[in-house]
């Protein structure tokens, strides 16, 4: 948060730096620090990994969080009146439970925690780290996962009483390295490495060896000085033996994550994350901005948002940015859990029993009605899962998020495509079929509860899924528009919203109550309990997206491009792809095993692929297009379904009765 929203806020500055001059300051020698080893401090919340591009628990669940910053810790201290501004005790964490949240960020003061450049000694040094330490435990016993950051810094003997553009080389890494001791064996906690960095090159932020600019401290000027880079407190960080998930900020006080890719960080643990903070006075404030912005680097690493306010006690952004991160699997921490005047802080509390100010009540509600549609933590011991694509381009975002349509006929004005797979995981009774019209087809014993036969359609229909218990299905068409039928639920659609590419499938979530929408650029639309875990949308692909699969647990899918090219995404693994290998036709589709620990690819000649786990049990070479593969329940066969509606049997899979002569090729087939 930049320093004129804290000390705008505060009604205690004069106060407070009149106490600190009268209170007597026993600082350390200048270069000397304080012993950094300290008891480990323990917690009841699971540990947390990155696992690709997303934030995960003990037990593997995605974490997309719904959060606030706890301002206080970084300025109270130094100005010489508290350790924090408000209360820290049961009672007042508890409230911030009841808003539900999920983590708290807590921001540090670099020199009250290490005791040096004349903060006060009686809240600095051992005892300003036993209370951030008892404070953490705290927040850990109420469930609250907790991040440490460092938000007041400065070089040389200077008090730090106000934001630094960098971290300085002279205390950061040592700050670092103290902390990192500290809560090294803590589950539960992650460490953001500095608070808005700015005014300086992406090379200077990701190496350090420059000078920052001169700033303003309290009342005081600083001198330009030697920055320490973001790699650099990554080592200090890993050198302590700590493996908790790291947070960095991109520049522009956190709101530009432009150059975070393009100047790599180095972390041996593989436990990145990208910080990004978003105000009303920042620059990229747009959903256009967010898109080209930020969601590019979500799709390769995870994303959390530190900090976002709005200063003019309005809604109309914080509500626009909280649905944009929501479509995205993006977490969010609310500045500020404060009870400051007015609304330039922005401040959510009116009292620190958790009753929100107007502007705080928007976001509680916002926060309580995410939480509902999640399932509790798992607090399971860690996993560590690596994501691998295959080279087709890096995934970037699905463009503007959207939001639900009534069903109906689509109307979008979008191109057509030719046939394309849906998924097909599921029991194996038998198998529907559908052609562009939405005319079904049964094969075996399944349940037919209703078809678009008869009704006029703007656009084909190019996807088809089943409910858990086959009593129901969606078709969804090319411009995104979703028919629902028998007990399949209406989630929404993009069948009222421009699309950049044209819907090619639809993929349900493991329990039927919610479908990813899939684009043929790899833009991915989530609705119902569906979350959002990348992309490849917006970018030239060597080739378009046909297809793709939910993984088991549905934490995460894979999605397949026409040429084998493989993209997971979530808890999805790459097992492997054809992208690199010549083919004689197209792939059409992927079809995970039933533990999800591969796939198959099929192409529309009828050729198979394995990968992982899934094997060969043979193909056939088809004169008519194949559009789909329907695997057995336990993995050991499957059939390929023609757009004639001739089928082939490999493995165990039953034999399925063919239906009557389609009236149209078919498009998409599953199993059901």
């Amino acid at each position: 948060m930049r320093n004129w929203r804290i000390t705008t806020a505060s009604r205690r500055v004069l106060v407070a730096l009149a106490l600190a001059i009268g209170l007597a300051a026993v600082a350390l020698s200048e270069g000397a620090h304080p012993p950094v080893a300290m008891a480990a401090v323990s917690g009841g919340v699971g540990a947390l990994r990155v696992s690709g591009n997303t934030l995960v628990d003990g037990g593997g669940a995605v974490l997309d969080w719904t959060g606030v910053s706890r301002s206080g810790f970084e300025y109270a201290c130094a100005q010489g009146w508290g350790f924090s501004d408000g209360p820290t005790d049961d009672t007042s964490v508890g409230a911030m439970t009841g808003w539900g949240i999920d983590v708290v960020r807590v921001p540090l003061n670099e020199d009250c925690w290490l005791g040096i450049n004349g903060s006060p000694a009686a809240f600095s040094g051992a005892a300003y780290r036993d209370y951030i330490s008892t404070y953490v435990q705290t927040l850990l016993s109420h469930g609250l996962a907790v991040v440490l950051d460092l938000h007041y810094a400065s070089p040389g003997s200077a008090l730090a009483l106000s934001q630094a553009p960098m971290p300085d080389a002279d205390h950061s890494a040592a700050f670092w390295t103290s902390v990192a001791t500290t809560f090294r064996g803590t589950s539960g906690v992650a460490f953001e490495l500095f608070n808005e960095p700015h005014d300086v090159s992406w090379g200077c932020w990701q190496e350090g060896g420059c000078n920052a600019p001169g700033y303003t401290d309290g009342s005081s000027s600083v001198a330009p000085y030697p920055a320490e880079g973001m790699q650099q407190l990554i080592d200090a960080v890993r050198a302590t033996g700590a493996t908790q998930p790291i947070l960095v900020e991109g520049l522009s006080w956190g709101n530009d994550l432009t150059g975070w890719l393009s100047h790599p960080l180095t972390d041996p643990a593989g436990q990145l994350v990208a910080a990004w903070h978003m105000y009303d006075n920042s620059s990229c404030v747009t959903t256009s901005c967010w898109d080209a912005e930020v969601a590019p680097v979500s799709a390769q690493v995870p994303v959390v948002v530190t900090e976002f306010g709005q200063t003019d006690c309005g809604r109309s952004l914080i509500t626009q940015l909280m649905a944009w991160a929501d479509a995205r699997g993006i977490g969010y921490l609310a500045w500020a859990w404060d009870t400051w005047s007015g609304c330039g802080g922005p401040s959510l509390l009116s009292a620190y029993d958790g009753t929100p100010t107007p502007y705080g009540s928007v976001i509680q509600a916002h926060f309580l009605a995410v939480q509902a549609t999640r399932p509790p933590p798992s607090t399971g011991p860690s996993t560590t899962v690596t994501t691998t694509t295959q080279p087709t381009g890096p995934p970037v975002s699905p463009g503007p998020p959207v939001s639900p349509s009534p069903p109906g006929p689509p109307v979008t004005p979008v191109t057509p495509v030719t046939a394309l797979p849906g998924p097909v995981a599921g029991r194996r009774n038998g198998a529907l079929a559908t052609t562009a019209d939405g005319v079904l087809y049964g094969y075996g014993t399944v349940p037919q509860v209703g078809s678009l036969s008869g009704t006029r359609l703007d656009r084909p229909i190019v996807g088809l899924a089943s409910t858990v218990d086959g009593g129901g299905y969606w078709l969804v068409a090319s411009d995104g528009g979703v028919f629902s039928f028998g007990d399949a639920r209406f989630f929404g659609s993009t069948g009222g919203i421009p699309l950049r590419q044209p819907i090619v499938g639809i993929i349900p979530t493991p329990d039927g109550g919610g479908y990813w929408l899939v684009a043929s650029d790899g833009g991915v639309f989530s609705f119902g309990d569906a979350r959002f875990f990348g992309s490849t949308g917006g970018i030239p692909l060597r080739k378009p997206i046909v297809g793709g699969g939910a993984t088991p647990d549905g934490r995460g899918y894979w999605l397949v491009a026409s040429d084998g090219g493989v993209f997971s995404f979530g808890d999805a693994r790459f097992f492997g792809s054809t992208g690199g290998v010549r083919l004689d036709r197209p792939i059409v589709g992927v079809t995970p095993t039933p533990g999800g620990r591969g796939y198959w690819l099929v192409a529309s000649d009828g050729g198979v692929f394995t990968f992982g786990d899934a094997t060969f049990h043979g193909s056939e070479a088809s004169t008519t297009p194949v559009v789909g593969m329907v695997a057995s329940a336990d993995g050991l066969g499957y059939a390929l379904v023609d757009s004639g509606g001739q089928v082939m049997v490999f493995g165990d899979a039953p034999a399925l009765p063919a239906p009557p002569p389609a009236q149209g090729p078919l498009v998409a087939v599953i199993g059901v």
